[in-house]
């Protein structure tokens, strides 16, 4: 049943100023852009849908308005300039949806299983690396994933793009990564940083720790053009994908942190978030 309406300016503007970080974080809303995302988005029981925005003269099949019927949005109908202004994109794909941001979320309240893999990253910049990312982090059934200072907001809509539907499949939070990897270690974890240094041991190497420790992972991500910080070099074990790096300098973010992931997950477990 088709029970649509057209958008308010109003309500088109308020959409519209989300694709900035400041009023995402306002609002507690963010955007999500394509049909095969939205609708796996809406069929997400993680994330609540506020509302879904369509073409004008599109045609809905039965299955969108039940999936939109069962998460309770309200959807709008739009013409081509007005879904051109909501989208990110050059080309509109035609269907929108505005979604809520989980609440923020406490890592250290996090009660990973033993061998579990939490990702961490250190000043990723890259939009489509971070939706890279976490969509591989959540095949692998990675425990959660922390975004440390500097890092691109994971609600950026070319994030969310790239996730291509895996938004909030996985535990998340925004920290202070050495304040946070510090209490980890105080707990027994397995801080291990993706970087190719001198004291680097080898994934394979690093693997059977894993094994040995019998507690959770951690994997830390650097940023694209500077690696890993300071902060964090200089206290935890580096590791390094073995490789022709006489022929490559380094392996892209998201290439390295799947190599690891596949690597590193046959011994993982989840984690669920205590709400003590």
């Amino acid at each position: 049943m088709d029970y649509s309406k057209p958008i308010s300016k109003a309500k088109l503007k308020q959409y519209v100023y989300l694709k900035q970080k400041k009023y995402r974080v306002q609002e507690r809303l963010f955007i999500a852009e394509g049909e095969r995302t939205v609708t796996q988005l809406l069929a997400q029981p993680k994330l609540k849908t506020e509302a879904v925005i369509i073409h004008a003269e599109a045609e809905a099949s039965p299955d969108f308005w039940s999936l939109c019927d069962t998460a309770g949005a309200e959807v709008y109908r739009a013409g081509q300039r007005d879904l051109k202004a909501l989208s990110d994109t050059q080309n509109t794909q035609g269907m929108i949806a505005v979604l809520e941001i989980p609440p923020p979320q406490n890592p250290l309240l996090w009660k990973p299983e033993s061998g579990a893999v939490i990702l961490a990253l250190d000043g990723l910049s890259d939009p489509g690396n971070l939706g890279t990312i976490y969509r591989t982090a959540a095949w692998f059934g990675a425990a959660g994933i922390l975004l440390g200072e500097g890092s691109v907001d994971l609600y950026n809509p070319k994030v969310v793009r790239s996730m291509a539907g895996a938004t909030g499949s996985l535990l998340s939070a925004e920290c202070a990564l050495p304040e946070v990897l510090d209490e980890y270690e105080s707990r027994g974890y397995l801080i291990l940083l993706l970087d190719l240094n001198e004291t680097a041991i080898t994934l394979e190497k690093a693997s059977e720790l894993q094994r040995k420790s019998k507690k959770p992972v951690v994997l830390v991500v650097g940023n694209e053009a500077h690696g890993i910080s300071e902060a964090l070099s200089s206290v935890y074990q580096a590791v390094y994908i073995p490789g022709n790096s006489d022929k490559v300098e380094s392996l892209n973010a998201a290439v390295s942190a799947g190599i690891a992931l596949s690597y590193m997950s046959g011994n993982g477990g989840k984690a669920t978030q205590s709400l003590l």
